[in-house]
């Protein structure tokens, strides 16, 4: 994103619990670690992990701990890759009165009107189905409408979720999310590679367990220049 955007007029934070040394190459291009002490909070909800680290919990916790520094947040998970140097674009982007705006889960791409799973055990008909992995939030509309304590709310109230932060979000904004266009968290769960050659997506997001940079013991059908990217980074920062 420091590299490739052009305006870069935005920060770039790495969110975490605890210190995380940057290096100094990452620091001169003004990336930052932002160490939010809120691990404990976090915790004592007992939000269940399955296979996410508790971190991943922190999503929901930004704009209220960032709430009078910025008047947007991008949230993108560690599994996605920037393939466009417009992601100030996406900043300015207009969404209407929501307090966040998202694309569609992949669950819905091929079949729009598919049930959720969460949504249908609790015999809800809320519609599309909005992946976070990828998140435009305006913060004080989010912090406004309560959305961190209507969250926490639904999972004390021992809600079976699936999806269990995934659709905590969607259950509270019940379908009024402002839908982003598929370029900007193209779910690439080795599905659809034909398509995702034709379209060039502004960013990519390598859902599910087959990831680029695990190409060496896992087959994937990620692009070679992809695989290399990663294998080269990791190579110079592990």
């Amino acid at each position: 994103a420091a590299l490739l955007s052009k305006p870069y007029d935005f920060d770039i934070l790495i969110c975490t619990f605890e210190p995380m040394e940057i290096p100094e190459e990452f620091v001169a291009l003004g990336i930052r670690n932002l160490l939010l002490d809120l691990r404990a909070t976090i915790e004592a909800h007992n939000l269940p992990l399955y296979w996410l680290p508790l971190v991943c919990y922190l999503r929901l916790w930004l704009p209220e701990a960032l709430a009078g520094q910025y008047d947007r947040i991008l949230y993108t998970d560690a599994d996605t890759y920037l393939n466009t140097s417009e992601l100030s674009r996406l900043f300015d982007i207009d969404i209407g009165p929501h307090a966040l705006a998202a694309v569609t889960d992949k669950m819905q791409w091929s079949k729009p009107d598919k049930p959720i799973i969460d949504f249908k055990e609790l015999g809800l008909n809320i519609g599309k189905y909005l992946n976070s992995g990828v998140c435009l939030i305006d913060v004080a509309r989010y912090n406004d409408a309560g959305l961190l304590s209507r969250m926490l709310e639904i999972h004390h109230r021992g809600t079976p979720l699936v999806h269990h932060d995934q659709s905590l979000l969607n259950l509270v904004l019940e379908g009024q999310g402002t839908e982003l266009s598929p370029d900007w968290n193209w779910q690439w769960t080795q599905a659809f590679p034909k398509f995702t050659a034709k379209i060039e997506p502004k960013l990519l997001h390598f859902g599910g367990p087959t990831k680029p940079w695990k190409a060496a013991i896992m087959p994937t059908n990620y692009p070679t220049e992809i695989i290399d990217d990663y294998q080269v980074f990791l190579e110079h920062h592990q």
